[in-house]
This record gives structure tokens, C-alpha cells and sequence, in this order.
């Protein structure tokens, strides 16, 4: 990914690029969720033809939005957003996938401790159907991760990087990515407001983890991989998460600051392990 600042447009129409393209991939989610939750409601438990390409479709505007952009606005290259193997791409998937194993360890543990051991239930087996399993398998381990990664790490972090430097180019785009979660916790999974805003920050939280990878990596190829693992780990498994709908407040809260810690240790671990520091770990402004 591009770490130096680009003179073809100024940092406020860097900006502005940045928060129209994600506006677009709001409203076409947004549009989506309304759809399938007011047309297809049964979505999630049969999944049909229909409804498959749906989903398909959606992951694809976001990275086909974003690409649009870079090629015929910006007119760069792909590889200067990321968007490329590198130099070591199996060392880079193999770093997101360790650092998505360990998030999702250090998270069940606190899950386990705060709501009790009756928040993860096992599937039986029998009750799975096979084909809706192995869509979303798919999906989530590929097209799912490879969109949003391509949207929010490729193209949004870039641009918003030339507009304020690189850490600000993070944690924009982490907030952001944070954001275009809420139709899918309301129209998708029906998600109470409370869980609605530990999902929201957990997916915030994970942005700037994400982030991290994406500018120190140079590619998409670890958050990628963080994501495809965690998605596939989350939603393709033989447990459910199931975080009761009537918990007090206090544990919500609680819950949301131990994501928050497990992240900072995740993020500051990875940092360690980077022998090379960055300098904009120091500054303000990219270098």
C-alpha cells in the first residue's frame, strides 16, 4: 500500500473521494439488508439461488465500486492501493490468519467469563444443510473478506492516508468500516441495539488490527486473511455464539472493554514483533 503522499489531488479531495465511495457501498448495503429482510426473511435459514447471488453481488459492488475509482479516478495502478501478492505473500497470510486464531481465542475466553458457558452452543450436525453451509463457507473464507478488504483497507485507507497520514488513514477507515456493519446486525441478524453497538465497535476494533497489517505489510493479503479466518471461524463452525438478549447493561459494557483490551494487545504484540518501526508510529503525517 502507497505510504508517501500523492500530489494528483489534494488531501480534502482525497477526503472526499474517500467518504463518497464509502457512502455508495453504505447505501448499496443499507438497500440490500432492507431487501432481503423485507422480501427474503428466510434468508439466512434456506438460502436460495436468488438470495445467493444477492450476496454475491453486494461483496462484488464494493470492491468493483472501489477499483472504478483508483483506475478511472485516481488513475493509478492497483498495487499502489494495495491490492497485490507482494514480496512474501505466504508469510503475510500466515500472519493474518495466526493473529485472527489468537483474537478469536483471547475472545471466547472473555465470552465464557462474562456470560457464562451457555453463550456457546453446538450444532447437531444432523439439522445442517449442507449446501447453505458450504455457500457461506465459501463466501465468507473468499468473496466476503476479498470486497470488504478491497473497499475499506485498499481504497478507503489509502485515500484517507494522503489526506491526514497513516495513522489517521487507520482509524478513519477502521470507525468506517465499524459503521457499514449496522444493517447487518439490525436487518440481517436482528441484533438488539446493545449488541448492535458491541458488534459495531468489535468490527471498528478489528479495522485498526486490519489496518495495521495493510500498512506495514505494503497488500490487502493479511487483512485479508484476518478476516477470511475470523468470518469463517465466527459463522462456519459447528457452535453458535449466543450472547443473551436480556444481560444487563454492566455486561455489555464490560464485554465491549475486554474486545477493546484484546485488541490493543493484539495490535501492541504485533508491533513487537515488527523490528522495523515505522516512523509514522511516531508521527503524525506519513513518511
Amino acid at each position: 500500500m502507497q505510504t508517501q503522499t500523492s500530489k494528483s489531488l489534494s488531501k480534502t479531495r482525497y477526503a472526499l473521494a474517500g467518504f463518497t465511495v464509502f457512502i455508495i457501498g453504505f447505501l448499496i448495503t443499507l438497500g440490500t439488508r432492507l431487501f432481503i429482510a423485507l422480501y427474503l426473511p428466510d434468508q439466512i435459514q434456506s438460502l436460495g439461488i436468488a438470495e445467493a447471488l444477492i450476496e454475491i453481488a453486494l461483496k462484488l459492488s464494493l470492491a468493483v465500486i472501489s477499483i472504478l475509482f483508483i483506475l478511472f479516478v485516481h488513475r493509478e495502478s492497483l498495487g499502489k492501493f494495495g491490492i497485490s501478492w507482494g514480496r512474501t505473500p505466504v508469510r503475510h497470510l500466515t500472519l493474518g490468519g495466526l493473529t485472527a486464531l489468537l483474537w478469536l481465542l483471547l475472545d471466547y475466553s472473555v465470552l465464557v467469563l462474562i456470560f457464562g458457558s451457555s453463550v456457546i452452543t453446538f450444532i447437531n450436525l444432523a439439522n445442517v444443510q449442507w449446501a447453505v453451509w458450504l455457500f457461506w463457507f465459501l463466501h465468507l473464507l473468499t468473496l466476503n473478506s476479498v470486497g470488504e478488504e478491497i473497499e475499506s483497507r485498499a481504497y478507503l485507507q489509502t485515500v484517507f492516508s494522503r489526506a491526514t497520514g497513516i495513522r489517521g488513514g487507520i482509524i478513519i477507515s477502521a470507525v468506517l468500516f465499524g459503521i457499514g456493519h449496522i444493517p447487518i446486525n439490525i436487518y440481517f441478524y436482528g441484533s438488539s441495539p446493545l449488541t448492535t453497538l458491541v458488534n459495531v465497535a468489535g468490527a471498528a476494533l478489528f479495522g485498526l488490527i486490519a489496518g495495521y497489517l495493510c500498512a506495514v505489510t505494503g497488500n490487502i493479503l493479511a487483512s485479508i486473511s484476518l478476516h477470511s479466518v475470523l468470518n469463517v471461524m465466527q459463522a462456519s463452525v459447528p457452535w453458535q455464539i449466543n450472547i443473551p438478549t436480556d444481560a444487563s447493561f454492566t455486561l455489555y459494557a464490560i464485554y465491549g472493554l475486554a474486545i477493546a483490551i484484546i485488541s490493543f494487545i493484539i495490535l501492541a504484540l504485533l508491533i513487537l514483533l515488527h523490528k522495523h518501526k515505522p516512523n509514522w508510529l511516531r508521527t503524525s503525517e506519513a513518511k
